[in-house]
């Protein structure tokens, strides 16, 4: 990902692997100079388990997605719904109902196409999921 350019502020960025590998995933950044001097940061591993997420209907085509999560017990969650570029279109906070389907609602503005669906509860933990949207 390139630079915004010099900067007396500070700047982030934001990079989303949409198709991770089951199991460890190694990442790291290199980051370049101007001089090309480079130097890159310490390798973090994360850990990608087979989706325990049910989510359907895949494809969405009424612009209601309904999901559970076995291992999930009643709690507050964080939902976002975002483009394959990683910018977010829908985000939304629920409690987490196990015992009847759990339901996030698209504005109909958002338009056909894949995204990813998000679901983060409160001790950081996420789920992730591919969905089409056909509107």
């Amino acid at each position: 990902m390139n630079a915004a350019g010099f900067s007396t502020t500070l700047l982030s960025y934001v990079f989303r692997d949409v198709n991770p590998s089951l199991g460890n995933n190694y990442y790291r950044l290199k980051q370049v100079d101007r001089n090309g001097i480079f130097e890159f940061s310490d390798v973090r591993v994360v850990n990608f388990r087979k989706s325990i997420m049910n989510v359907y209907p895949n494809p969405v085509t009424n612009g209601i997605i309904t999901f559970s999560i076995d291992e999930l017990q009643q709690e507050n969650i964080q939902v976002q719904l975002m483009d394959l570029s990683g910018k977010i279109v829908a985000t939304s906070s629920m409690w987490l109902s196990n015992t009847s389907p759990n339901q996030f609602n698209l504005e109909k503005s958002i338009t056909s196409g894949v995204y990813m669906l998000e679901l983060t509860n409160a001790a950081g933990n996420k789920w992730y999921e591919k969905i089409m949207l056909t509107q």
